[in-house]
């Protein structure tokens, strides 16, 4: 009679509100008819969250203590929708108690939710790990989202969302990408492994902007490392970022190892900059980096309505269902960089991939190129015999420009010395190159010849 007695003052106490500022649940011995003390908690996740109110900006944190087990589908919300955080004064956390990774939880999809973070958690799924669609202010800490290479689509998708932190975290296995944005604005990935994807390990797109990738590792991937762009339904873009698929890109001191494809590229992107990043092993399917088009369609769908008014908006595309456009590069600086291949496993066809003059622009303006102020500076390739190609061709880099073979050979240490690759802890990789990598300045990134509409971001690299 105490005990029923305890618990009910405690839900007088403790409504379906957030006035605490922690909930606690244990999978094993809770109830969800306990207040969501650490003596009396939870059982289930769904309870944790239908407390936290929905549709109201909150003044107080709250964070969901998740006691170590495995949280069955069944204990989880379908959908984790609509609660109104904020990282800084208010965050929505759901942390791994008893130490990082002891909480195993299904996939998560989570729709219109700000402030939301997850601190040391397990996912696991056969669909998308974490899919995040309309966020704001969202961050994964110290977090391992596993996959599989045979199931499972992609393990971070988010689209349409802004200020996005991954960090410190174990990303791997999926059918497609470990990560995937869709006209996200502002995203820190930093410190974490992108490993086992089928596709690219990760890419940006879609107009995303203001993303800075540092001191990660990305491996064991297919078509390839890390991508500044690539190929999207213009209706699930959104203003001001209308134009290119991604807009101020920062790679800076990351590892790509045992790539199939390109280490790192873009294709569709404007003031991209990559600097100080190591790759070994990569390329065997044709070639170590890469400038190419992207690529712009109206996809099919109830969304498609979308194409018509954004193109009256300005954006660059098509409302046309088909092979649609292609988008350019602009100011992509790749800087003291190394590349290095073992001897019997040089990549498969040459250095570098370079689109010159783009076919198909539709209503880009003149002139649709993808190397336009491309810069190749300090770099050092030791990738096959001393002559493999290039990979610039002859409607590529005309001569006058930054990015002409005779410039690119003269700035930068192709296949003149033998570079050895040292482990440095944590899956990261320290290059020994003889004579060390040449010194050669970042050029600043140029807002001077931005599309109407969109803001310049910043006046130096970030870091």
């Amino acid at each position: 009679m105490r005990l029923i007695l305890t618990i009910v003052l405690s839900l007088a106490l403790f409504p379906a509100t957030a006035s605490a500022r922690e909930l606690w649940v244990d999978p094993g011995r809770g109830s969800d008819r306990a207040p969501g003390t650490s003596a009396a908690p939870l059982r289930t996740v769904s309870e944790a969250w239908r407390r936290i109110p929905a549709r109201r900006e909150l003044t107080r944190g709250v964070t969901v203590q998740l006691r170590a087990g495995t949280y069955s589908p069944s204990a989880f919300p379908e959908y984790f929708e609509s609660r109104w955080g904020s990282l800084r004064e208010a965050p929505v956390r759901l942390r791994s108690a008893d130490g990082p990774g002891r909480a195993s939880l299904p996939g998560m999809n989570v729709f219109d939710v700000r402030g939301l973070v997850l601190d040391g958690v397990t996912l696991r799924s056969t669909g998308d790990v974490f899919h995040c669609e309309r966020c704001v202010g969202v961050a994964i800490v110290r977090s391992r989202l596993i996959g599989s290479r045979a199931s499972t689509h992609e393990n971070i998708k988010a689209n349409q969302s802004r200020n996005l932190r991954v960090r410190d975290s174990l990303i791997s296995g999926a059918e497609q990408n470990a990560l995937d944005f869709v006209a996200v604005r502002g995203a820190r990935l930093t410190g974490n492994i992108f490993e086992r994807a089928q596709d690219w390990c990760a890419y940006a797109k879609g107009g995303s902007s203001n993303v800075t990738v540092t001191d990660n590792v990305f491996r064991d991937c297919g078509t390839g490392g890390y991508l500044a762009g690539q190929g999207t339904g213009l209706q699930y873009m959104v203003a001001p970022f209308l134009h290119h698929e991604a807009v101020g890109t920062t790679v800076r001191r990351n590892t790509f190892r045992n790539i199939h494809g390109a280490a790192f590229g873009v294709n569709g992107a404007y003031n991209a900059l990559f600097a100080d990043n190591v790759a070994y092993r990569t390329g065997r399917n044709s070639h170590l980096f890469e400038a190419r088009e992207g690529g712009r369609t109206c996809d099919p769908g109830e969304d498609a309505v979308r194409c018509g008014p954004l193109l009256r908006a300005g954006a660059w595309g098509t409302a046309e269902q088909g092979d649609g456009i292609g988008i350019p590069n602009g100011h992509v600086y790749v800087v003291r960089n190394v590349f290095a291949n073992p001897a019997d496993r040089p990549s498969q066809w040459q250095h570098l991939e370079v689109t010159g003059r783009i076919e198909n622009p539709g209503n880009v303006p003149p002139p649709a190129r993808g190397d336009t102020d491309l810069r190749f500076k300090g770099k050092v390739i030791d990738n096959g015999p001393r002559d493999h190609p290039l990979g610039i061709g002859e409607d590529d880099c005309p001569p006058t420009s930054a990015c002409a073979p005779s410039r690119v050979r003269s700035d930068n240490r192709i296949n003149r010395v033998r570079v050895g690759v040292e482990e440095a802890g944590a899956g990261r990789l320290r290059a020994v190159v003889p004579g060390g990598v040449p010194r050669a300045a970042e050029p600043p990134p140029r807002w001077s010849d931005r599309p109407a509409g969109e803001p310049a971001l910043w006046a130096s690299w970030p870091r």
